[in-house]
């Protein structure tokens, strides 16, 4: 990995870091486990990257999933659910 890649990789992880309170993710973590054992229906995974990090998690329930049995075509993710209140 060139000095500029390992500069900024550890420039976003920084970043991200400082986003994410502490304890964060062990309740998103303990939320996702209880979910997967109660529903049959919920699935989730996790993605390292090659220090062991995550980089990305996807879920889905029940209703995420006869959605996209419906109109398979296409998937749409709202990231910016709750983000104004106005409405």
């Amino acid at each position: 990995m060139s000095g500029l890649m390992y500069d900024l990789k550890n420039y976003l992880r920084s970043k991200r870091a400082t986003k994410m309170a502490p304890g964060n993710l062990s309740i998103l973590l303990e939320f996702l486990s209880f979910e997967a054992k109660s529903k049959p229906n919920f699935f989730y995974e996790i993605q390292l990257d090659e220090d062991d990090l995550i980089t990305n998690i996807f879920w889905s329930d029940a209703f995420m999933q006869y959605d996209y049995a419906c109109f398979g075509d296409a998937v749409s993710h709202d990231t910016t659910f709750r983000t104004n209140n106005t409405y």
